[in-house]
Formats: C-alpha cells, structure tokens, sequence
C-alpha cells in the first residue's frame, strides 16, 4: 500500500492529488492506517510528497457521509466526493449495494483501485463483488495492454483473447506468490486445493507428512474439547 501510494504521488507530481484511503470495516481501516504510518516514514520521499499522502483510513460509511436512521448517503453522483483518487483495502468485503453507493459517489475524473484477495474475507451482505471482478483474470490483458506491460516490465506478457470487457481486464492485477507461507508447505498446498474446489485433492494434501497441518479423525466430544485445549495452548 505504501509503495502504491508513493508511486502514485511521484507520477502525479501534483499538490493538487487528492488522496483518500478507507476501508470497509473500522478493524480494518485501523489496522490500514497503523501499518501505513510505520512504512510512510520509510519512504523515499520529499517532505513535500509525504504530506500529500493521507496517514488515516475511514470505513466506507464514514467516507461516503452515512445519516444514522436512514439509507442516505451525505456523498452521492448529485454531491460526488471531493478526491482524485480513492484506494479501498480490504476489498473483498465489500458487498453490492454498497459498491453502488460507492461507485456512484466518485466524481467524473476520480479513480479508485481496489485491494484485496478474493478468497478471503468475504462480504456479510449479497454480492461478492471483488470476486467477480477478478474472475475476468483469468482471459487476459488485451493485446494493446500486453504490449505495453512487455515494453514497461522487459518481460513478456503473453495477451488473451477476444476484446470484450477490456477495459476492466486491462485493470487487474493479480498477485501469484504468496509471503504468508512457502509454495511447497501444507497450508499452501491446502489454500490452492481448496480455492480450486478440488476435494480429491485436499484428501490427498491432507494425508502428506507435513509439518504445519495434520488430520485428526476424531469420534468423541471429548477429544473436539482436548485438541482445542491442546490448540489454545500452542501445543
């Protein structure tokens, strides 16, 4: 996040780059703001950019005006929120009626980009809306982005096929490695199987030696209660 918001200020190059952070839940808009303070002081940056990144999330109901007792919202396409760009953590929790409050609030020339992963923290409310989002990954960049993120990045990009929804796939960027956990340890191997939908192979994952999970078959109440003793314990 904080490099993002660095790299944003620095092609902007602008004092008039309005910036604002949030995020869906105070828990996470906290814990945004936190993380971002330790890193912004980190940051190869003027004193002058610095000041022009923001050093405080707000939930998404704060950001967009919320009126207690009522469904309105102070920040709407009639009063559009005064910002140029918008960057949202914790994306996946979003639901559908309030990315339309969201969306529908942005003003004309506005930006958002959102982040977050998928296949975690999935919204409360209907619509899982980050998912669908990113379900267009899976087709490819256009030909012309191809071309473009193979001159940027000297690597190549291979392009996908077809034009339709290009403009949002164009936009997407997934992340492949993971820092939570080696590629070849059993919480991974088990996060990828069970994302996939694969059951064959979560019993497969399941029944390999490895050292960071297990199964445990359990036929008694009593032995649920000891392991999740044995658990809290860190034993």
């Amino acid at each position: 996040m904080a490099k993002l918001l660095a790299a944003l200020i620095q092609i902007e190059d602008s004092p008039r780059c309005r910036i604002r952070l949030a995020a869906p839940t105070g828990k996470a808009a906290a814990r945004l703001t936190e993380s971002l303070g330790a890193a912004l002081r980190k940051l190869p940056l003027t004193d002058a950019q610095k000041a022009l990144i923001p050093t405080e999330a707000s939930t998404l109901h704060r950001l967009l005006g919320a009126q207690p007792g009522s469904q309105r919202m102070r920040y709407h396409a009639g009063n559009p929120l005064h910002l140029d760009v918008l960057v949202v953590d914790e994306a996946s929790m979003i639901d559908l009626p309030m990315m339309s409050r969201l969306i529908d609030a942005l003003p004309a020339h506005g930006r958002v980009i959102f982040l977050g992963d998928r296949d975690q923290l999935a919204s409360v409310e209907a619509g899982a809306v980050l998912g669908d989002i990113c379900a267009w990954a899976s087709s490819g960049y256009t030909a012309a982005r191809a071309q473009e993120l193979t001159r940027l990045t000297g690597s190549p990009v291979p392009a996908g096929e077809g034009a339709i929804a290009g403009a949002l796939r164009d936009s997407l960027c997934l992340l492949q490695k993971s820092y939570r956990f080696g590629s070849h340890s059993g919480i991974g191997s088990l996060a990828r199987a069970v994302n996939a939908g694969a059951r064959a192979e979560v019993k497969a994952t399941l029944r390999q030696p490895f050292d960071d999970i297990a199964l445990h078959p359990l036929q008694h109440n009593r032995r649920v209660r000891s392991h999740a003793r044995r658990g809290s314990a860190g034993l």
